[in-house]
């Protein structure tokens, strides 16, 4: 356990489609870890699989071996999710362009004990 009772889950995979089931054993390992309900650990699968394909496929167009970070804060009353890949942002615009260094920029956060 960290500060105040809080204990934290990190880990990286790399930005594959076929890491995907690693990401989904670690989310479950923390699931267990935070005594979550299953339908709260389901959504949070979802919301992180979501995330996780979108950096893949809209991110970084391809499998890749750039990191995604995956932190999970457990606390009593919730956990709270840290994601952060570094495939360049994804802007719908024409005038967009890509940045010329790749760069952790994007940051998903969530908490609470019950997720959608």
């Amino acid at each position: 356990m960290g500060a105040m009772g809080t204990d934290r889950h990190r880990q990286t995979f790399p930005a594959r489609r076929d890491a995907l089931p690693r990401v989904d054993a670690f989310l479950s390992e923390v699931c267990a870890a935070a005594g979550l309900e299953r339908d709260v650990c389901l959504r949070l699968t979802l919301l992180v699989e979501e995330l996780f394909t979108n950096t893949v496929v809209h991110g970084h167009g391809h499998d890749s071996e750039a990191p995604v970070w995956l932190e999970f804060e457990v606390a009593s009353g919730g956990v709270a999710l840290t994601y952060e890949d570094t495939a360049p942002r994804t802007i719908p615009s024409r005038r967009w362009s890509p940045p010329t260094r790749p760069r952790r920029s994007r940051i998903a956060r969530w908490a609470g004990s019950a997720c959608c």
